[in-house]
């Protein structure tokens, strides 16, 4: 019996690398299915988050351990159950919820331009409303400046709804870092709500340059927003909420 492991990681890649080996949820069933159809290959397992993929095998080669034999894998967490007890949240406290599923994909700051549109017509039609998602989100870098994707859309976010009242979220890495070099002081992610506004405006902090370069940690350090979560041992998604109360 033979163990193959393939990986990369944080530590070994960089993260435009990992980005480009990271398999979705959604695809995962079948990039495992065609890990099994290669020859020789009797048992595979796929780990893909945002900060490691790695792929293991157990060949036929020389003899089995009895020990696999008994074997049984059983997925005890998938990223949809941290959306789900998101949702519930916002259910029982009375909020209308717009779920927009679990496995988004996309460039962090337009996804969150769309996310804005949301809530702008929530807060128009007078709702009190919570719009959620989970996924990975992508961040193409352009500057030089410290963040993860969670960081640059709540920055999208705020550059676009900062002369909005009663709009507030929270986007974060339920490993607790969002991006970075894999260090335990990473950022998980920020939150934003009125006061991010006004210190935006005190401040005299112009969103759109720090996010043409990048910077998204270095604002919300600034504003006192990061949300600083340390590890948390596991990874089940990234969440995204943002909350719309009525006039």
């Amino acid at each position: 019996m033979n163990l193959q492991l393939l990986g990369v990681n944080h530590r070994t890649a960089s993260v435009e690398v990992r980005e480009r080996l990271a398999i979705p949820e959604r695809k995962l069933p079948e990039a495992l299915q065609k890990l099994m159809t290669l020859e020789g290959v009797n048992e595979g397992l796929i780990l893909s988050t945002c900060n490691r993929v790695e792929i293991l095998a157990r060949t036929a080669n020389g003899s089995t351990d009895p020990a696999f034999t008994r074997a049984q894998f059983e997925l005890i967490a998938k990223p949809k159950a941290s959306l789900d007890a998101a949702i519930k949240l916002a259910w029982d406290a009375g909020y209308t919820v717009i779920d927009l599923g679990a496995d988004l994909e996309g460039e962090a700051r337009d996804v969150a331009a769309a996310h804005a549109q949301l809530a702008l017509n929530a807060r128009r039609e007078g709702k009190r409303t919570a719009i959620l998602s989970g996924g990975e989100l992508t961040v193409t870098v352009r500057g030089n400046g410290r963040g993860g994707p969670n960081q640059e859309y709540a920055l999208a976010l705020t550059d676009l709804l900062r002369e909005t009242s009663g709009i507030s979220a929270l986007a974060g890495d339920t490993d607790g870092a969002d991006g970075g070099a894999g260090s335990a002081s990473d950022p998980a992610g920020a939150m934003i709500d009125h006061t991010t506004f006004a210190k935006t405006k005190s401040f005299g902090l112009d969103p759109k340059a720090y996010l043409a370069n990048n910077d998204a940690t270095t604002f919300f350090a600034a504003t006192g927003d990061l949300l600083l979560t340390g590890p948390t041992l596991t990874n089940v998604n990234d969440v995204r909420v943002i909350l719309v109360e009525p006039t």
